[in-house]
């Protein structure tokens, strides 16, 4: 086993810019399909909201978390009950216009209240709760970040 664990950090290791790549395309590639999806009144505002987050401090880094965490939101795999929680989701709910850390927080408090919801529409017999504080720690982590990437 510890000869496949150095295997495995070691391959991890070695493809680091492979894997930023592989994040950065996902970002690149969401906001075309996630327009391609939102309702027709909330379009502007999903673009908005992506390239307010975009050019905050740290705002890139919850964008390609988020992403990669749990999707762009425009699968129907994405949803219980019809009620979806990715990325498109948390954009569609905001309507801020500051690009300051207020952008992060508002971007945080909607992702906490799709995934709080996500727990309370998941299937009979699947307790998601148990990874709230988690995801909410993830979800914090993003205010963290606009400290981290220079905004003073």
């Amino acid at each position: 086993h510890k000869d496949d664990l150095t295997k495995l950090r070691r391959f991890l290791h070695d493809t680091l810019p492979l894997q930023a790549l592989f994040l950065f395309e996902r970002l690149n590639d969401a906001l075309p399909k996630m327009l391609k999806v939102a309702a027709p009144d909330s379009g502007k505002n999903v673009e908005y909201q992506f390239y307010r987050l975009a050019n905050t401090a740290g705002g890139i880094y919850a964008l390609l978390d988020y992403v990669n965490f749990k999707g762009e939101g425009v699968l129907q795999s994405e949803s219980y009950n019809e009620v979806r929680w990715g990325l498109l989701q948390v954009l569609e709910n905001m309507c801020g216009r500051d690009r300051d850390i207020s952008a992060l927080n508002e971007f945080v408090l909607n992702a906490k209240k799709l995934l709080k919801q996500r727990v309370l529409n998941a299937p009979a017999g699947i307790d998601e709760s148990r990874w709230l504080d988690g995801w909410g720690r993830r979800l914090d982590s993003y205010v963290d970040a606009f400290y981290v990437f220079g905004a003073a």
